[in-house]
Parts: structure tokens; sequence; C-alpha cells
């Protein structure tokens, strides 16, 4: 939609509660010490009045007969009948609306628990959704967003997709690890995760950083990936509370240097 010039606009289901804040309402408000009976519209319809892209975020965290309210909404060519302070009109959508959603379920709830307060959700709203498709990481567009921040050999340390095993990168790794089926990490690395640590990397160095990021995996997860990285990188890049400290034992004085020692060269 971007690409196209479109106005996108994201609503984040998590925050809302009842069905008329997105769709609209009748209300009684005060003109000029008159009691007068408006249609407050909701941020759905306004949207859809305007012919703006919809990204509805986190559709499975809803309750499922919050999502069914919507479910008129929903239909290819959805024609509605609005109550406004005219009385009852004819709403239908302005032609160029397209409505997206995502979700970290394919509504059937989670079994994994890794993403609390994800619900099994109504077919019928679910099938009103289509197609469906699964998203993986795309490397390219988080190896960008990270590379504002890092400098250039640390983000290759991160993301290189060098084939051989003593240069791939690290989040490639820690997340070949969370999909190998035969001993899986059960954990998550997503992208706003990495982006901590990039954008906090100026603060924090690599060790403390490091040291942050790998508490964001469970505590019984946390040993695994401190293996992970200093069997790829070696004990100097050891995660620690301690950087920039000169006496500290993991301290790395040419983090350039250590770099290509640990196989990542220009």
């Amino acid at each position: 939609m971007a690409e196209l010039g479109r106005k996108m606009y994201r609503i984040a289901l998590g925050e809302y509660r009842d069905p008329v804040d997105l769709i609209g309402t009748k209300e009684i408000v005060n003109e000029d010490g008159v009691p007068v009976t408006k249609l407050v519209g909701g941020i759905l319809i306004d949207a859809m009045k305007n012919g703006w892209g919809i990204i509805l975020d986190e559709y499975d965290m809803m309750a499922p007969q919050m999502l069914s309210a919507l479910n008129r909404i929903m239909e290819s060519g959805a024609q509605m009948l609005l109550p406004t302070e005219d009385g009852i009109v004819e709403f239908e959508p302005h032609p160029d609306t397209l409505i997206m959603a995502t979700s970290n379920t394919w509504g059937f709830g989670d079994e994994t628990n890794e993403f609390a307060g994800a619900q099994m959700q109504n077919r019928a709203s679910w099938d009103r959704l289509h197609p469906k498709m699964d998203h993986d990481y795309d490397y390219d567009i988080e190896r960008r967003l990270v590379s504002r921040h890092l400098p250039p050999r640390v983000t290759e340390a991160l993301y290189d997709d060098n084939p051989s095993p003593n240069k791939l990168g690290l989040v490639r790794i820690i997340r070949k690890a969370i999909q190998d089926p035969a001993n899986p990490l059960e954990d998550t690395l997503g992208l706003r995760t990495i982006l901590f640590f990039a954008q906090s990397w100026k603060y924090y160095g690599w060790h403390k950083g490091m040291y942050y990021l790998i508490n964001e995996f469970r505590e019984e997860n946390r040993p695994a990936v401190t293996k992970i990285v200093t069997n790829r990188f070696g004990q100097k890049f050891a995660p620690s509370r301690n950087d920039y400290n000169k006496n500290a034992p993991c301290y790395i004085p040419d983090m350039a240097s250590a770099l290509n020692d640990a196989g990542f060269l220009n």
C-alpha cells in the first residue's frame, strides 16, 4: 500500500474491547445547549469511507464475540445500514478499501503458549480473510533496519548468510536452533528484540547488550543461547554485564579485530 502511495491505517485490535469503538454508535451530544443525537463513527468506518488500506493487527488476540460483530463489515461488497442523526442511511465502503489482518496463529489458539492471549476464533470470522499466507522472517528487511544502528561488521556478525558454519550470522544460528525438530530451543527471537540490541549498541556495547538480549529468552534457555554465542565467536564474546571496562575478563579492545578472528572479514 505504501509503495502505491495509498494511506495505510493500522488498527491495534488489542486496544479495543467494544465493537462500537471500531464501527461507531449513536451518541447524544450538546449543541448550543440542545441535546442532539449524532452518529459518532468508529475508526474502521472512517477508514472504509476513505478507501484506505486497513491492517487489523493481532487479529487472534481479540475475543471471538468481538470479531463476530465485524462480520458484516468483512464481507466483500458489504452494504450496511447505519443509524445517523438523519435517520438510517445505507453505507457502502469505498471501492478501494482493502482489509488485511495479522496474527501469530491460524485462529486455532496457541498450543505452544508462546503468544499469551491468542484465542481460538470463530471460523465464520476467520474465513472472511483470504488468502491466508505464512510469513517467515525477512532477513533482508531486518538487516537493513539493524544496519542503521550498528557498525557494518557487527551487522554482518548477526545476519551473514555464508553457508560455512563458522561464518553464519548469530541471528540465523539461534533461529535454526529454535526450529530444529530434533532438539528445538523452544523460544522466539523476534525483530523487536534484535532492534533493541542494535539501538542500544552505543550505550551497552557488545557484552552488556548481548547480556540483555539473552535475558529476553526464557530463563531455562539462556545457558543454551550463551553457549551458541561463545561457540560462534569465542570466549571473548561471553555475554556479561561489563563492557568498556578494560579490566573486565571479556573486554574487547578492538571489535573489528575480534570479529575478524571470529571469521567475519570485509
